[in-house]
């Protein structure tokens, strides 16, 4: 390189989400530097069906202590839900908890939250000490070498550059470093989308706040959902 970059990272995580966010406060837990960026300014929303499951309890137990306490306090922001509900055509109903077998009973099984509160709530918590955080930055252009990566960032609108030896594609659907690297790209014939919408006054929920799946035969491969 002839020109030296703006910033030198071991690590550049790219994307702000709960994949990368995840990854940055692992990282931090095992005192590793690193930079983490996002092409938005928290808070921010993104479509999704809002829901998390005992998986990702059992995640958020492992990466942040008094996680409860930060993310279900507020019942405006977060609703504790216990389990799932497929819903057929013909009306008929499975119902299957969440809770898996080495599950403290105190802790809930899962909860609904929306993306723009968890998001933030979880992006709060990268630990500053070994990651630096830098929102508003889209990633442009990746230039492999011998060495490791060359990043080209906008940054508020300003061109940056940054050299780093692995970089982790957490930008979702749309990902840059999965174009580049991968050379992977959406599959017309196995592309599916979703349309998202907030709704009040809903009534006739689970009295545990399963989320729902509901299959009808017009709509088959895909599905509907409630969840509240």
């Amino acid at each position: 390189m002839n020109n030296l970059p703006d910033f030198t990272t071991d690590v550049l995580i790219a994307g702000a989400g709960p994949g990368g966010a995840s990854t940055s406060i692992f990282l931090s837990k095992e005192s590793i530097h690193h930079i983490i960026i996002d092409k938005s300014v928290f808070p921010r929303d993104k479509v999704c069906g809002d829901a998390l499951s005992a998986k990702s309890v059992g995640m958020l137990k492992r990466m942040v202590p008094g996680w409860k306490e930060l993310f279900l306090n507020d019942q405006d922001k977060a609703i504790v839900s216990s389990g799932i509900q497929f819903i057929a055509d013909d009306s008929t109903t499975l119902d299957i908890p969440f809770m898996l077998k080495n599950m403290d009973e105190h802790d809930p099984p899962g909860f609904v939250s929306r993306r723009l509160n968890f998001d933030h709530t979880l992006v709060s918590l990268v630990d500053k000490q070994f990651a630096t955080l830098m929102t508003d930055t889209v990633l442009e252009d990746i230039h492999e070498s011998a060495n490791g990566l060359l990043i080209t960032v906008r940054q508020q609108g300003v061109t940056k550059t940054i050299f780093t030896k692995m970089i982790v594609g957490a930008e979702g659907r749309n990902s840059i470093v999965a174009k580049k690297l991968a050379k992977h790209g959406m599959d017309a014939a196995h592309f599916s989308a979703g349309i998202r919408a907030y709704y009040t006054g809903v009534s006739g929920l689970h009295e545990q706040h399963f989320i729902e799946l509901h299959f009808l035969k017009e709509l088959q491969p895909g599905y509907l959902w409630i969840f509240p």
